[in-house]
């Protein structure tokens, strides 16, 4: 668990995939679920807030990790923030492009694999 929280290192593609689909796919069901006009009680709301906030801290430091596997710095994760545009490079960038080889960030998930299996 303490890898997930760190933003040094890198992290694999498949491992971008898995916290983007884990943080949100319990949202989508929930909001399937749950009847039309449902009003949350402030105990829920507390709770929903907390593990969205846990959940977005997550997804920055895996996609920061995943940058850095990409080569490039973690500030290239401001391009998000670019309306359309920002969204949509970070996804090819980080959920279909692959891993560069060894850098200053250290070896890809797959080299550490092979050295430590």
């Amino acid at each position: 668990m303490r890898y997930l929280l760190r933003f040094r290192g890198r992290a694999s593609r498949a491992e971008w995939w898995a916290v983007n689909l884990a943080g949100f796919l319990p949202y989508i069901v929930l909001f399937l679920v749950l009847p039309k006009g449902y009003e949350p009680g402030v105990a829920i709301s507390a709770l929903f807030a907390a593990v969205l906030l846990f959940m977005s801290y997550l997804w920055i430091a895996c996609s920061v990790r995943r940058l850095h596997d990409r080569g490039k710095h973690g500030a290239w994760f401001f391009l998000y923030f670019l309306p359309i545009v920002g969204s949509m490079w970070m996804l090819i960038e980080c959920g279909i492009l692959g891993s560069v080889a060894s850098d200053r960030y250290g070896l890809t998930p797959r080299m550490l694999r092979e050295i430590f299996d």
